[in-house]
């Protein structure tokens, strides 16, 4: 693997996912940021309540997700370009990480168990480890 570019955010990081048009999404405190692979800055969404931290984000049909703890907890479907949110799922637990389904659905983590949701905020399926000590964190596809 070669380093190809680096890009100075100034700002810590705690998610990033690679968007369908050259761009990339970056989680970082209360805010979404919407960079070019050029690093230029395309868009920053800041959500109203400093008490939210995004802390993953994943791109599937057409849409970002972008988990969040806090205040509050779940997760949010966002317009890819704008960030404009069209729709959340609270959750009742910190989600340690998110991924995508190919079904427009998405599965995510939280403490010693697996969930998957569709886009709409339904539970489909969920699996519980029966080590409590367990924390799954991060997914990836």
């Amino acid at each position: 693997m070669n380093q190809l570019a680096f890009y100075q955010t100034g700002f810590n990081i705690n998610g990033i996912a690679a968007g369908t048009n050259n761009d990339l999404y970056l989680a970082s405190g209360n805010k979404l940021y919407r960079y070019g692979t050029n690093g230029v800055q395309l868009k920053v969404m800041t959500f109203p309540d400093p008490g939210i931290v995004y802390n993953d984000v994943a791109v599937i049909c057409g849409r970002l997700l972008a988990t969040y703890s806090g205040s509050q907890k779940g997760f949010t479907i966002r317009d890819l370009v704008t960030l404009d949110q069209y729709s959340f799922v609270q959750t009742p637990f910190v989600i340690g990480g998110i991924v995508g389904g190919s079904n427009n659905d998405v599965y995510i983590s939280g403490a010693n168990k697996l969930y998957n949701y569709t886009l709409a905020g339904q539970q489909i399926q969920s699996f519980t480890w029966p080590q409590a000590n367990l924390v799954y964190g991060d997914m990836t596809r």
